[in-house]
């Protein structure tokens, strides 16, 4: 449903762990911020998607958007970076809800 409709960004929010996930076979990117609990340690499988960063400890998703540009950061509790990225676009953004 989110390539049918030229989603490029799927944000959502979970307990457990902060995640970026890239698809083998779509450009959406999939992230997910909440980590409040270390329920998952070491519990992580592979997957044929692409894993790009995932922390099963504490933390949270910073967001600076534009209508072309997406800056994203995860934090740990303690305000240190874990993992940062860019994203940009072309076209006007669009927001789904």
């Amino acid at each position: 449903l989110v390539q049918a409709h030229g989603v490029d960004m799927y944000l959502n929010g979970h307990d457990h762990c902060l995640q970026r996930i890239t698809s083998i076979d779509s450009p959406v990117e999939f992230v997910t911020s909440g980590g409040g609990s270390k329920a998952w340690a070491g519990k992580f499988k592979a997957t044929s998607d692409k894993m790009e960063f995932l922390y099963d400890g504490q933390g949270f998703l910073s967001m600076e958007l534009t209508a072309a540009e997406a800056r994203l950061a995860f934090y740990d509790v303690s305000g240190a970076v874990l993992h940062s990225w860019g994203l940009t676009k072309s076209a006007p953004a669009s927001i789904i809800s």
